[in-house]
């Protein structure tokens, strides 16, 4: 478990704070007492990369808060969820809450283990916040934040758009079999027939499949090859389509969320890539002012990649700071959730705004894998504006 919180660097502005609440008296006291959030990552296992990039997001953001937020210092305290281990994630909420004393959990990456600390995070009051697309099953327990939305919401209007834009008649569909492949498919899968498509063939492989050979020579012919394949599993699948000389198919590759193959994926994978459409509720290249700044501070500071994974925790983490600006620093659990409801943020990803459950509602990007000069990066072709989850 990592703890963070404000540097030695702040040392004068720690003092000082320290002298007006020794001033100041009790209440003061009080208010100083500092804010906790919670992190719970997958730091280990298949997800490990995603989980180190939400960690520096998150940190970024607090930095550019000064670690601190309506007049009280914040500690950042980080837990390893483990990569698609609910029991692990469980065991490491429960810490966050019981030893650590959170006031608010931002994360889990991922759905089952987010489905497994939901319940205890509602039964003892906690406000949690999703850094991905969440499944909607998670509603009934009334204390989590849909930041990026349901596992609907970015992959059906990529169904519509290859029916009605790419003139696609027929799909296949291939998903690693766990919530968020079944999610993302059948939404996919919802917006593609309902203008008129058909979807054949449906394969499930194994989260951390070593050898995608048999689904791949079983592969039945169709315009469309719907791809939901998490971890490292997208990598492995896509080079060996490219090894079985099935890219000199017609089929269109589909990634129902292109989150599975950010821009430093497509620069390792290369030309295989071009001609990919997927769809997302980030594009790197969106053009708004928001989103370019968050780009050029975040890559200047960590002289890395900007990635919808790191714009996803910057966001999530903005969502905590504004409702505790709007709650004056009161930690108090209804409160606080309630102020996250309320939010309205221009973010990197577009305007952001909430249902009132809680559910964001968001631009979805349909975009395409180009090479850009000497490199390769998804295109924007088409905005869907303010999808909201049906019935929300």
């Amino acid at each position: 478990m990592i703890h963070r919180t404000r540097g030695s660097r702040k040392g004068v502005s720690s003092l000082l704070l320290l002298l007006a609440v020794i001033c100041a008296g009790p209440a003061s006291a009080q208010q100083a007492e500092p804010v906790r959030i919670g992190a719970l990552l997958d730091m280990t296992g298949g997800f490990a990369d995603f989980g180190l990039k939400f960690k520096a997001g998150i940190e970024f953001r607090l930095e550019e808060a000064n670690w601190a937020v309506a007049g009280r210092p914040i500690t950042l305290i980080i837990a390893d969820s483990a990569s698609q281990q609910p029991a692990v994630a469980l065991d490491q909420g429960k810490k966050l809450v019981e030893q650590d004393k959170v006031h608010v959990v931002i994360g889990p990456l991922t759905s089952g283990p987010r489905l497994a600390v939901e319940p205890y995070f509602a039964e003892r009051r906690v406000p949690t916040l999703t850094v991905s697309s969440h499944t909607i099953a998670a509603k009934k327990f009334g204390w989590t934040v849909f930041t990026r939305g349901t596992l609907w919401q970015v992959p059906y209007p990529l169904g519509v758009f290859a029916a009605e834009q790419l003139g696609l008649k027929t799909v296949s569909t291939i998903a690693t079999d766990f919530v968020a492949g079944r999610e993302y498919t059948a939404a996919f899968v919802d917006g593609f027939k309902q203008k008129g498509g058909a979807v054949g063939q449906q394969q499930w492989p194994p989260l951390g499949t070593p050898d995608f050979g048999p689904y791949l020579v079983g592969l039945r012919e169709a315009d469309g090859l719907a791809v939901m394949l998490g971890g490292t599993d997208i990598l492995r699948f896509l080079k060996q389509y490219a090894e079985f000389g099935l890219l000199k198919k017609k089929t269109r590759i589909l990634l129902p969320t292109a989150a599975v193959l950010e821009d430093i994926r497509l620069q390792e994978l290369g030309d295989i890539t071009v001609g990919i459409i997927g769809a997302d509720d980030y594009a790197k290249r969106l053009d708004s002012p928001a989103n370019k700044r968050f780009i050029s501070a975040f890559e200047s500071k960590s002289r890395t990649r900007a990635e919808k994974h790191q714009a996803a925790a910057y966001e999530s983490t903005s969502i905590v700071l504004q409702a505790l600006e709007a709650t004056r620093g009161d930690t108090d659990p209804e409160k606080l959730r309630q102020a996250m409801f309320q939010v309205r943020l221009e973010t990197p990803s577009g305007p952001l705004s909430f249902t009132p459950s809680g559910i964001a509602i968001r631009d979805v990007y349909v975009m395409e894998a180009r090479k850009i000069g000497n490199e390769y990066g998804w295109v924007p072709l088409r905005t869907y504006p303010k999808i909201r989850h049906p019935g929300e």
